[in-house]
Order: C-alpha cells, then structure tokens, then sequence
C-alpha cells in the first residue's frame, strides 16, 4: 500500500481571524462569556499562530456563536460527507487512480 495523493476540501466560506473577532462582537454570545474567555479569543483571533483564515460549511455565519454543540454537531454531519467526497474525488484525479482501485482512505475532519 503507498500514499498516492493527498487532497483537501474546505467549505467556501472563509474569514480571516479578525473577521471572526467581529463576528463574535456582533453576535449575542459575546455578553454570555467570561471576560477571561473574551481575552483567550481575542489572544487567539489576533495573536500570530500561523492561522490566516478559518473556513465555515455554515452559511448562517452571523447565528455560528448562538448555536449549541449539538446544534453545530449536526450540521457537520450533514456537510463532512459532501466535503469528503470532494477531497476523494481530487485525490483520485491527482494520482490517476479509479476508486475501485483504493485500498485504504484516510480522512482527518476538523470541527
């Protein structure tokens, strides 16, 4: 068995950190935090940790902080497998394989 390819798909919504910032300013969930916690994601969506933009399979980004865990849980599950077969479907082209001949597949969701 030998890697072939590698291959990503993420949702088309992308902000960058501050734009996430802003979002969580705007939305009501920010009166429902902690100071310290304000202060953990403000360090986090501001700080330089190598991340440039997030991407959201929610197009409601404006209700993503009023939703619970298991509200946002479900909505993965109905986006991870529309995601998934994208990423499969460039894998194989890159490698020039059908998937008939797959013999393992390798995924790595981040929620």
């Amino acid at each position: 068995m030998y890697l072939h390819a590698l291959a990503t798909a993420v949702p088309p919504l992308a902000l960058t950190q501050p734009q996430c910032w802003d979002k969580l300013n705007l939305s009501s969930a920010k009166g429902r935090l902690h100071k310290r916690s304000r202060l953990l994601l403000h360090g986090i969506l501001h700080g330089s940790n190598g991340i440039r933009t997030r991407h959201f399979a929610d197009p409601d980004i404006d209700r993503i902080f009023d939703r619970d865990a298991d509200a946002l849980h479900a909505h993965f599950r109905s986006q991870a497998p529309r995601l998934a077969a994208r990423a499969v479907a460039d894998a194989l082209d890159v490698a020039g394989m059908k998937r008939e001949q797959l013999d393992a597949l390798l995924v790595c969701p981040c929620t």
